[in-house]
C-alpha cells in the first residue's frame, strides 16, 4: 500500500493500501495512523507515540523503517513494515508510506523461533534466504534457498564466507550492521546486493531475529532475506517520478477520465499564475483564450480517442488574462484491468518568446527597416492580393511609382541622418494619406511604391494630386525647412491587365515621364503610347544596324544651268536599300530620327560619302 500524509494524517492512498485496512479510501483519507492500531504496540509503547516519533524523524528528512500493528474494522490485527519517507509535492512537504503486510512473515518467523528443525524444514521448501549464526558472530547454516540463489555451497558460505558475495559497496555497511547487533541483542534489518549465481547483483532485505533456548539464554540469530529488487526498482522510479515532476521546467497538468484536474506541478502554477488549490477538482479549460474554436478541440479529442496522443501549439490564458502561446502535449493512460481512461496527462512549456521571435523575424523579412512599412518582398505578396482582390471585385487597382525630386541634394548636403529623417517623414505623410486598406511600401533609396484599391478610376486622380501636395510641404531639418517634391508614375489594373512585374515595371517607366515633363507631377502609363514607343525605338535601331553594315547609298541627281546646258553639280539624295523592304526613300526613315543622335551620325555618314565621290570624280 501507498499513503501520503502530514503530520496531522493521511491526505491520500492507492486503493491496496485502503483494502490492507479493510477500509475504503474516503474511510482513510483526514485519519492517523493511531486512529487505524491498538492503543499500544506489541513492545508495549503507546501508538500514538511511536507513530509520533516516527512522523517527527521522517519530516525532518530521516528516513524511517519500521515495524508497525495496525487493527482492522473487524479486529483482526495486522502485521506490516512501513518505509516512511519526506517528499514535495505541489509545493508541500509530506511524507510517503510504503506499506508492506508481513503478517506471513510474522508467523513463519515465530514458528522457526519455536522449533529450529520445524524452522529448517520450512526453510529448505520456502522463498526466503535462510542463516543462522551462533553466539560467536559467525554463520554456521544457509538454507537450501540461500544456496541455489548464490550458486555456492555451504562450506564457501559458514563463518563469513558468504561475505564475498555482497556487493563491494555494500560491504563495510552491510558488516558493521551486522556484527553491532550481534552486541545488542536485539532485531535488525539492513538492505544490500548480493551477488546471485549468474553474477547479477540483486537487492536482498536481510532481517535478523536474536535465538533463545528454552532456558533464555541468547544463542544466536536467525536471519531471513527476501530478493527486493523489483521493489527497489520501483521505489527508484517513484522517487524520480516524483523528482521529475516537481523539478520540471514543463508545466505539468493531471485530471482524471472525467476531465478533472487532480494534480500540478510547480511549473504549471509558475506559467499560468494559478496555485495548486486554486485548479485542483476543475476543468482545464479555466486556460481557454479562445483562440481555437470547437472545430480544434473536436481534432484533439478525436486525435486522442484514435492515437491515445496529442501533440499541438495552442493559445492558453494565464490567471493574469495574458494570452500566451504553448506547445502542448497531451497522453492518454488507461486501467491495466479494465482498459478504460484512467488520466489524461498533459506537459506544456511556454513558447510565447518564439513566437515573439518569430514575428520579428517576419518583420524584419517583410518590413523596412528604417520606415517601418511593408519593403519589396511584402509588397510583391501584397499586389497578388491586391490583383485578386480588384477582379473579384471588379474595381480598380492604381500601382503608384514614387520618386523624390531634390532628396540627393538634401542627402549629399546635410548627411545620411537628414536623409533617413526626410524618408521616415514621407512614408509618414503617405501613410497618413492613403486608406486603411491601400499600402505603402519603401522599394530602397527615395523610391516608393503605392497601392491604390479604388472604386472607381477617377478617385485615383483625387489621390495623386493629395500625395504631391502633403509630400511638397516643408519639412523641418536641423531647424530648417526643406522643399522637396515627388514625381509619380502610374500604371492602372485592369486597364494595364498584366502580372505584378509588369504593372511594376510600367510604373517606373510612367514615373520617368513624369520626371521629363518637369516633376511634381504624375504621369499615368498608356499602353498605346508605349507600344508606338516600342516599335519607334525598334525602329532606331534598325536603322542604326543599316548605317553600321552599309546598308544606306547615295544617288546623285544632276544640276542642270539651263541657260548654258552645263552640268554645274549634283545633289545628293540618300536611300536605304532595307533588306526586307527593299529601296527605302527618305521620307520613310528620316522624320524617326529628327533630333536624335542618329540624325548627326547620318548626316556625317552623307558629307563623307559625297566627298569621296567628288575626289574619285575628279
Amino acid at each position: 500500500g501507498i499513503f501520503l500524509q502530514d503530520a496531522a494524517g493521511f491526505i491520500d492512498c492507492n486503493e491496496k493500501g485502503a483494502s490492507m485496512y479493510g477500509l475504503s479510501r474516503a474511510e482513510v483519507i483526514g485519519r492517523s495512523p493511531a486512529d487505524l492500531a491498538p492503543e499500544r504496540q506489541p513492545d508495549g509503547r503507546l501508538s500514538a507515540e511511536v507513530a509520533g516519533e516516527k512522523i517527527i524523524a521522517a519530516l525532518s528528512g530521516e528516513p524511517q523503517q519500521f515495524e508497525w500493528q495496525p487493527l482492522r474494522p473487524d479486529g483482526v490485527p495486522l502485521e506490516v513494515e512501513i518505509t516512511l519517507n519526506r517528499i514535495e509535492l505541489g509545493g508541500s512537504v509530506c511524507l510517503q508510506a510504503v506499506v508492506r503486510d508481513i503478517t506471513e512473515r510474522k508467523r513463519v518467523e515465530l514458528q522457526l523461533i519455536e522449533s529450529e528443525l520445524q524452522y529448517r524444514t520450512l526453510a529448505d521448501s520456502g522463498q526466503a534466504l535462510i542463516w543462522t549464526a551462533g553466539t560467536d558472530k559467525l554463520c554456521d547454516y544457509f538454507n537450501k534457498v540461500w544456496l541455489e540463489f548464490t550458486g555456492r555451497s555451504i562450506e564457501q558460505e559458514i563463518n563469513q564466507g558468504w561475505l564475498e558475495s555482497v556487493h563491494p559497496d555494500d560491504y563495510q555497511h552491510c558488516r558493521d550492521v551486522y556484527l553491532s547487533f550481534f552486541d545488542r541483542h536485539e532485531k535488525f534489518g539492513m538492505d544490500y546486493r548480493l551477488r546471485r549465481h549468474d553474477g547479477e547483483y540483486r537487492w536482498i532485505r536481510d532481517e535478523g531475529c536474536p535465538r533463545y533456548n528454552s532456558e533464555g539464554e541468547f544463542i544466536g540469530y536467525i536471519g531471513y532475506c527476501l530478493d527486493i529488487t523489483e521493489r527497489k526498482a520501483a521505489e527508484e522510479n517513484l522517487r524520480i517520478t516524483a523528482s521529475v515532476f516537481d523539478t520540471s521546467q514543463e508545466g505539468i497538468l493531471i485530471t482524471n477520465a472525467s476531465n478533472v484536474i487532480v494534480d500540478v506541478n510547480p511549473a504549471f502554477t509558475r506559467i499560468t499564475g494559478y496555485s495548486r488549490e486554486e485548479v485542483l477538482g476543475r476543468n482545464p479549460n479555466l486556460l481557454n483564450s479562445g483562440h481555437q474554436d470547437p472545430d480544434f478541440y473536436a481534432e484533439m479529442w478525436q486525435a486522442l480517442a484514435q492515437k491515445k496522443a496529442w501533440r499541438g501549439e495552442i493559445w492558453s490564458r494565464r490567471k493574469s488574462g495574458e494570452i500566451y502561446a504553448e506547445l502542448l502535449s497531451i497522453s492518454v493512460i488507461y486501467d491495466d484491468n479494465d482498459g478504460g481512461v484512467q488520466r489524461y496527462v498533459g506537459v506544456f512549456s511556454d513558447i510565447s518568446y518564439l513566437k515573439e521571435h518569430e514575428a520579428e523575424l517576419s518583420r524584419v523579412a517583410h518590413y523596412d527597416a528604417l520606415t517601418d512599412i511593408p519593403n519589396r518582398v511584402l509588397l510583391a505578396d501584397r499586389m497578388k492580393q491586391a490583383i485578386a482582390q480588384s477582379a473579384r471585385d471588379l474595381n480598380v487597382l492604381a500601382v503608384c511609382y514614387l520618386d523624390l525630386d531634390g532628396f540627393k541634394s538634401i542627402n549629399d548636403t546635410l548627411g545620411h541622418a537628414a536623409g533617413d529623417q526626410v524618408l521616415v517623414e514621407v512614408a509618414r505623410r503617405i501613410g497618413h494619406t492613403i486608406r486603411g486598406g491601400d499600402t505603402v511600401a519603401r522599394l530602397g533609396g527615395d523610391e516608393f511604391v503605392v497601392l491604390l484599391e479604388l472604386e472607381k478610376g477617377e478617385e485615383c486622380i483625387v489621390t495623386l494630386e493629395r500625395l504631391l501636395e502633403v509630400i511638397a510641404l516643408p519639412i523641418m531639418v536641423k531647424d530648417k525647412p526643406q522643399l522637396l517634391s515627388a514625381s509619380i508614375g502610374v500604371s492602372i489594373y485592369p486597364l494595364d491587365n498584366e502580372d505584378p512585374d509588369t504593372l511594376l515595371r510600367h510604373a517606373d517607366q510612367a514615373m520617368y515621364i513624369a520626371k521629363q515633363s518637369g516633376k511634381n507631377c504624375f504621369y499615368i502609363y498608356d499602353s498605346a503610347l508605349d507600344l508606338r514607343a516600342r516599335n519607334h525605338n525598334d525602329f532606331l535601331k534598325s536603322i542604326r544596324h543599316g548605317l553600321e553594315f552599309n546598308e544606306f547609298e547615295l544617288y546623285y541627281q544632276p544640276k542642270i544651268n539651263l541657260r548654258t546646258q552645263r552640268l554645274v553639280g549634283a545633289e545628293a539624295l540618300i536611300r536605304w536599300k532595307h533588306p526586307k523592304r527593299g529601296l527605302l526613300s527618305p521620307i520613310e526613315f528620316l522624320r524617326p530620327i529628327e533630333n536624335t543622335e542618329l540624325d548627326i551620325e547620318i548626316g556625317n555618314w552623307v558629307i563623307a560619302t559625297s566627298l569621296a565621290q567628288i575626289n574619285r570624280w575628279h
